[in-house]
């Protein structure tokens, strides 16, 4: 068994206590109101608090129980607390295993593996022989516990540690949360996403669900609104429904869906179905995310009662089509972070997702500006 240092290490579990939020800080070069201001240090404070973020870096996170598995024919490996605690309150690591060697052969207790704290960027163990269970001896996940069942294993397997509760950062404290380990999102840490951010990884078929009314009636009718979102698609277009309000008991009705793709390749877009089943969809005329899977911020804004909708994609303004809507009785009493969220969520987000906000208010053009800056900087 070969140790290898890992830079992760000073990145400790807190074990119990509220999720601090993280309050923007630092200065915006004031050149223009677009995000294309030039950003030194961090970013200045806006004016406007949101009524509910999910920030994934400060988030409280607690992990499933059942590690993501790829690769041919991989067994069911688990992870468990231990002596430690599978709820982080800040630094949750990204728990990464793969078989590294079967020479000495297949079965549990001759393949050995390699573990990672940081999503597979740099390895904290290398050449650990597979046995019933494995206490981490150290790094933020010490205590915690991978439980390899007997089976065939090769080195094509690896498993990644799932989030089956996420916590929101900065309003109220509402809780996101799904019980089911496939439909789970993986923990991704800053080290391998495309934005240098930690993130919640879906692909295509994870969702993550509040039953909070506070943050649903954020949702509804047709009130003042702003949602901003720090993103990157995993595909070039078609990418699926990254925020859904919607209603349990309904398949189809009272849903509210902010998505890319799912009307018009690349576009960026905003649905409506309220409560009589009437749907109203907004799309941009133009296409400014086909074929790029970077990192980008979306902002959907309006001042509700029928009136504009808006969408910036990287501080800038796209043309919308219809401009206005008319929504009428809109009653949602759940939201998903990756999906529609009614009966059968369907539209499923493929991606990572950074940072969700949501306003109660339409934000103005500096307001914009900074969270605009404040989202790429991840304060």
């Amino acid at each position: 068994m070969s140790r290898r240092p890992d830079p992760r290490f000073n990145r400790g579990r807190i074990a119990s206590g509220p999720t601090v939020p993280r309050e923007p800080t630092g200065t915006l070069n004031a050149v223009s109101e677009v995000a294309t201001a030039s950003f030194t240090g961090t970013a200045a404070a806006p004016v406007a608090s949101p009524q509910l973020r999910v920030q994934v870096s400060a988030a409280s996170i607690t992990l499933g129980g059942t590690m993501r598995a790829a690769g041919t024919s991989p067994p069911v490996v688990t992870l468990t607390a231990g002596t430690g605690s599978l709820t982080y309150a800040s630094g949750c690591p990204g728990l990464r295993v793969e078989i590294d060697s079967v020479a000495g052969g297949t079965a549990r207790g001759q393949a050995t593996f390699r573990i990672s704290y940081n999503s597979g960027s740099t390895w904290a163990y290398s050449g650990v022989t597979t046995a019933a269970t494995y206490s981490i001896p150290d790094g933020p996940a010490a205590g915690n516990v991978v439980n390899f069942p007997t089976g065939t294993y090769g080195t094509t397997q690896s498993w990644e540690a799932t989030v089956t509760t996420i916590l929101s950062t900065e309003g109220s404290t509402y809780t996101f949360t799904n019980a089911t380990a496939s439909r789970q999102p993986i923990f991704r840490d800053a080290a391998v996403t495309p934005d240098s951010k930690d993130a919640l990884f879906c692909a295509g078929a994870q969702a993550l669900v509040s039953t909070d009314a506070a943050a649903v009636a954020l949702f509804a009718n047709d009130p003042a609104l702003t949602v901003a979102a720090r993103v990157a698609y995993t595909a070039a277009d078609a990418n699926g429904v990254y925020l859904g309000a919607g209603d349990s008991a309904q398949a189809t009705n009272r849903q509210r869906r902010f998505s890319q793709g799912n009307t018009g390749a690349g576009r960026e877009t905003q649905v409506w179905v309220n409560d009589a089943g009437t749907v109203v969809t907004h799309t941009c005329t133009t296409d400014p995310l086909t074929g790029g899977t970077a990192a980008h911020n979306v902002m959907h804004y309006g001042p509700g009662s029928a009136g504009a909708i808006n969408i910036d994609v990287n501080g800038s303004t796209e043309t919308m089509s219809p401009a206005t809507a008319t929504i009428g009785t809109l009653t949602p009493t759940q939201l998903v972070l990756g999906a529609t969220g009614n009966t059968t969520p369907t539209l499923f987000f493929n991606g990572y997702l950074y940072d969700l906000a949501v306003f109660s208010s339409q934000l103005s053009s500096a307001d914009r500006a900074a969270w605009n800056t404040n989202l790429s900087a991840g304060t």
